[in-house]
């Protein structure tokens, strides 16, 4: 640091002293409002050879209980939209004609994301 440089930082220090600087206090800053963030979680259900299942039904709930429910197209997709970020959810699915080896997922929503679950047929149902 050259000596011109030290004397302006003297300077300058000496006037923030004489001057004084009032303490920053939270209401010098306005509040800045949180951007509310969503997300969409989709997915496909099929079954073990990779065939659509339609008519799935799956539900989402969140930390409150509150309840989402999606089914099937004939390909198979679901969607969730507008799924706040942040939270923990519980992603179901469930069919009258299949069973499902992890019918139940416990997930984090931080960004849009997608879950599949492949379905066995339900021997209990099928037609004899």
């Amino acid at each position: 640091m050259s000596m011109r440089s030290v004397t302006i930082l003297t300077i300058c220090a000496a006037i923030i002293l004489s001057v004084g600087v009032p303490p920053v206090t939270a209401s010098a800053f306005p509040a800045v409002a949180t951007k509310h963030v969503s997300h969409t979680v989709i997915g496909r259900v099929t079954n073990a050879k990779g065939r659509p299942i339609s008519h799935a039904r799956l539900t989402l709930t969140d930390n409150e209980n509150v309840t989402r429910v999606a089914y099937t197209s004939s390909f198979g997709y679901y969607r969730f939209d507008n799924i706040p970020s942040g939270d923990l959810y519980v992603l179901s699915v469930s069919h009258k004609s299949y069973l499902f080896g992890t019918p139940t997922q416990v997930i984090e929503i931080f960004d849009d994301q997608m879950y599949n679950f492949v379905g066995e047929i339900n021997s209990a149902r099928a037609p004899k």
